[in-house]
């Protein structure tokens, strides 16, 4: 593995242009006569070229952004792989925005508590849960469906992301699919609010659920 560590130097006195050039192994045609000439206080930007990837100082590894997201690095690694969050690769490591990991944080809000709607969402995919372990085949055939109608509508932007991540989802199987479904870890909470699985319940079922919702939510301790 290379390093090259360009670490931050002042030069006040010497001038630090035959330094650099004996660093690079360059020759100077007339050197400036050190003994004579005094620079400015210079200072260096710090680079680092590590593994292919060039650092900085908004770059951070990905155990870094799961301790950001209240995650685990695995979670951190999925999200780069459904294209949620960028990241900057080399043969050995993942490297991600810092600003962009904390934006993350914020819009699918990182505490664990979750306002009414969310709540609501997590009675009714509890409901298509249970369809799910009914007929697991035919609840993620119509979750397929719905998806593929969705990015025809939705073919890039936030939208097509979050389709991607539930495609990755579906394709780990009913399991992972009803995990999904009653979790209450950021990512779930914000694919549920992006969900293809309209229609799976009915009229009557969806409105049974919203109505036992209403009434445990008017019960509960403000």
């Amino acid at each position: 593995m290379f390093i090259l560590r360009l670490i931050v130097a002042l030069a006040s006195i010497i001038d630090p242009l035959p330094v650099l050039a004996d660093w690079w192994g360059l020759k100077l045609d007339a050197a400036p006569n050190v003994a004579t000439r005094v620079s400015p206080p210079l200072v260096f930007v710090v680079f680092l070229w590590q593994d292919g990837v060039m650092y900085d100082s908004d770059l951070i590894r990905t155990g870094d952004a799961a301790q950001i997201l209240g995650s685990s690095r695995q979670h951190v690694v999925d999200l780069c792989n459904q294209g949620l969050l960028s990241c900057e690769r080399s043969p050995k490591q993942r490297r991600l925005r810092r600003s962009e990991v904390e934006a993350f944080a914020s819009r699918i809000g990182s505490d664990a508590r979750l306002n009414r709607d969310q709540r609501q969402s997590v009675w009714l995919h509890g409901a298509v849960a249970g369809h799910l372990a009914n007929d697991p085949q035919g609840t993620l055939a119509r979750a397929r469906t719905n998806l593929g109608r969705l990015r025809e509508t939705h073919p890039s932007g936030m939208s097509s992301r979050w389709l991607d991540a539930w495609q990755a989802v579906l394709g780990g199987g009913p399991e992972a699919v009803l995990q999904t479904l009653t979790s209450q870890a950021p990512l779930a909470i914000e694919l549920r609010q992006n969900s293809p699985f309209a229609g799976v319940l009915s009229d009557d079922e969806r409105r049974a659920v919203l109505g036992a919702f209403r009434k445990q939510d008017h019960r509960a301790p403000a």
